[in-house]
């Protein structure tokens, strides 16, 4: 029911614009023959439409696309490793089912921590730059000022209170 849903959703987004580009570039005409273009009001209800509908392909539409690239890209490419019946190659299928489990797993966790590892790296690197410069002494002793002057405002604001 929700792949129907998402797949109405992006065809109905898809239509509205290739509907109101088909008017737009006069592609289709009118009762006398002429086409019609974007003064016409059939291109400004095609437009509105078209705003109605895009934020709910936007919505379905990325994730439902990769998915459906993903599975007819991998039918391509394994579809000579395959017999007609699966009593051949079903370990083939269960293989590609690990895999793209492990791929899922990766780009949901592995990611995250591939870039905060990239980071860590790079604050250390400009970490070690720094205290080979010398601006990371300057720095911390300009926040030891800083905090030298908090406390004496803090405690000249509790002799003024008293």
């Amino acid at each position: 029911l929700c792949f129907n849903f998402n797949l109405v959703l992006i065809n109905a987004a898809t239509s509205w614009d290739a509907a109101r580009r088909l008017v737009l570039m006069g592609g289709i005409l009118d009762e006398k023959g002429t086409p019609l273009g974007p003064d016409s009001v059939e291109y400004a209800t095609l437009s509105h439409a078209g705003k109605l509908g895009a934020p709910l392909g936007d919505l379905s539409g990325p994730a439902l696309n990769n998915f459906v690239k993903l599975v007819a890209v991998s039918a391509f490419v394994t579809n000579a490793q395959y017999d007609m019946t699966p009593e051949n190659t079903w370990y083939i299928g269960v293989i590609f089912l690990v895999s793209t489990l492990c791929a899922i797993g990766f780009f949901k966790f592995g990611l995250s921590i591939t870039e905060r590892a990239i980071s860590r790296s790079i604050q250390g690197r400009r970490e070690r730059i720094e205290w080979e410069e010398g601006t990371s002494i300057l720095r911390q002793q300009d926040q030891e000022r800083r905090q030298e002057r908090r406390l004496e405002a803090q405690k000249r604001a509790e002799a003024a209170r008293l």
